[in-house]
């Protein structure tokens, strides 16, 4: 997300993925990068991620935290205390030790530094520091991934006769009024109905309208923009999935919601590969690119 977190001790390590990701991991290795105190870079795998592909997770790894040189490297490896120490130490192996500040294991109200050689440390994420932090700059966190990811990938049945008045009077639409419906509605403050989240996803069927929206997303703008992509996506006809999915993937990057950003671009990629901005957004994942670094 984009709030500046800051903590050094390791109840603050432990809450820092939940913070950061926007959700309580699970069965995950989590790779955290500071300086000095302040979180740089924040990034999940699975616990298995050696059993899957290691070279390109390994790759992409190394890439984000290219982007933040000379930051402390924490692992943190969340689950079954013996699975978890096995994927933390993998991990340290290939990252190389040297370049591991701290190595922790946590398995919900407890975790072991590794090696783990004594006994586990009570701990308790809502009774935290950093967690009251999170609460008062209003961040939410999910339970789970699955949670997390859940609004981008939610869909409706809408009446058909409200989708055909709708696409009739997108249709007809003038350039000039096309573009401030558009906007109106993309940076709505209030939340979207039926109608609006299906008339935005109607218009950014056109090019020059994704396009224009493309370049209106950025960091300050993008908290204020998805919520509204999120309505397009779920009340929008199946034939607006593409660019839709394409600006929540964008969008969700550029909030700092990463789970949500990797099944958007990876729902994108299923349904149509060949969507102009699936490259950028495959290019700015595989490179672990930090949101700032927008526009290219």
């Amino acid at each position: 997300m984009n709030h500046v977190l800051k903590g050094s001790s390791r109840t603050d390590l432990l809450c820092i993925p939940a913070i950061m990701l926007g959700f309580h991991p699970q069965d995950s290795c989590v790779v955290i990068a500071l300086k000095g105190a302040a979180v740089a870079m924040c990034a999940r795998v699975d616990l298995r991620w050696f059993a899957g592909d290691p070279e390109r997770t390994l790759r992409q790894l190394n890439n984000a935290l290219g982007n933040v040189p000379e930051a402390r490297i924490v692992l943190v490896g969340f689950g079954d205390p013996d699975d978890a120490s096995i994927s933390v130490a993998e991990l340290a192996d290939a990252l190389g030790w040297d370049r591991i500040a701290d190595a922790l294991i946590s398995q919900g109200d407890r975790y072991w530094v590794v090696p783990a050689t004594g006994a586990p440390i009570a701990f308790s994420f809502d009774r935290s520091a950093l967690a009251a932090q999170a609460v008062f700059q209003g961040i939410r966190i999910d339970a789970t991934r699955a949670e997390a990811v859940l609004p981008v990938m939610v869909t409706e049945e809408v009446d058909p006769d409200l989708v055909a008045r709708c696409r009739a009077a997108v249709a007809y639409i003038q350039p000039a009024v096309g573009f401030a419906v558009l906007r109106e509605l993309a940076e709505s403050s209030e939340p979207l109905g039926v109608e609006e989240g299906l008339t935005l996803a109607l218009l950014l069927g056109d090019e020059d309208r994704l396009g224009a929206l493309a370049t209106r997303l950025s960091t300050d703008t993008a908290p204020v923009i998805w919520p509204n992509l999120v309505a397009a996506r779920r009340f929008g006809p199946p034939e607006t999935a593409p660019p839709v999915l394409a600006l929540l993937a964008l969008a969700s990057w550029l909030s700092g919601r990463g789970a949500a950003h990797v099944a958007a671009l990876e729902e994108l990629t299923r349904i149509d590969a060949r969507h102009p901005l699936a490259g950028v957004l495959s290019a700015l994942h595989e490179q672990g690119l930090p949101p700032d670094r927008w526009p290219l």
